[in-house]
């Protein structure tokens, strides 16, 4: 699955720019789509694994 910088924003209430920082310094790994950049579900989920997702509301 892949996640975009708002999904991971919203589902771990990370800044943005914190998100694209762990994507830049941890190297995860990304696709572009129709100019959105995506990022491998597996990669943001080992960075963020000590925070818990919030609950979907």
């Amino acid at each position: 699955m892949w996640l975009t910088a708002s999904d991971i924003t919203r589902l771990w209430a990370t800044p943005s720019g914190s998100v694209y920082r762990l994507a830049s310094q941890r190297e995860w790994r990304r696709r572009s789509q129709g100019g959105r950049t995506y990022y491998h579900e597996a990669d943001v989920v080992r960075a963020l694994s000590e925070r818990r997702p919030r609950s979907a509301i």
